[in-house]
């Protein structure tokens, strides 16, 4: 039996990382404190660029996204990512209910998505790690949750994002929504990452 996770928002929370990126970007701007940007973005469920765009009238998509993806996944940003789940409940997931743990996440950079697997000590979990790249035309995830169904019975595919949502859906695979600090797009359905892997062990 396989279970396939999400990184971002998922395993770990990014929105600090986001917030320092937004503040090198834009520093001579009267940017929200991290308090204001965390309650705002995830009440109203805002990208990051409709967030700036608020200070930012005239700042394109095209300009945002050249500025921000080049150093989102920066080692100098990654340092401010910070556990959500706990390792001890992944460990018993390997060892004790002898799962097989899969990571699919969207990362540009895969180096430094392997090296801060292994600061936050996630490396050693997982059987498969997949970085695969955003596209805003098709859902990459979908093809590899395909691939992965072929190898695997799936019994779980924990993330806090439609996307998510949407490559288990396609592929037929429970899709366990997590809690996210940016938006809430599952409402009461989501849940803590610990709260959905205590029911797998519990079960």
């Amino acid at each position: 039996m396989a279970i396939v996770f999400d990184l971002d928002e998922t395993l770990i929370s990014t929105s600090y990382r986001q917030y320092s990126v937004l503040c090198a970007l834009f520093p001579d701007l009267k940017l929200s404190n991290y308090n204001d940007y965390e309650i705002l973005r995830f009440k109203k469920s805002l990208s990051n660029y409709k967030w700036v765009s608020k200070y930012i009238k005239e700042l394109s998509r095209e300009l945002y996204i050249g500025l921000y993806t080049p150093i989102i996944e920066n080692p100098k940003y990654l340092k401010h990512d910070s556990l959500k789940v706990d390792l001890n409940l992944l460990e018993k997931l390997v060892y004790h209910e002898k799962k097989k743990l899969i990571l699919v996440s969207l990362r540009k950079n895969e180096k430094n998505g392997l090296d801060q697997l292994k600061n936050l000590k996630l490396f050693p979990y997982f059987s498969e790690i997949h970085f695969v790249k955003h596209n805003e035309l098709v859902n990459p995830k979908v093809d590899v949750i395909r691939k992965l169904k072929s190898k695997y019975n799936i019994e779980g595919y924990i993330g806090d994002s439609f996307i998510d949502f949407e490559a288990a859906e396609i592929n037929n695979v429970p899709f366990l929504p997590v809690h996210s600090t940016i938006h809430d797009t599952f409402g009461e359905k989501a849940k803590d990452v610990n709260h959905w892997i205590n029911k797998i062990i519990n079960e």
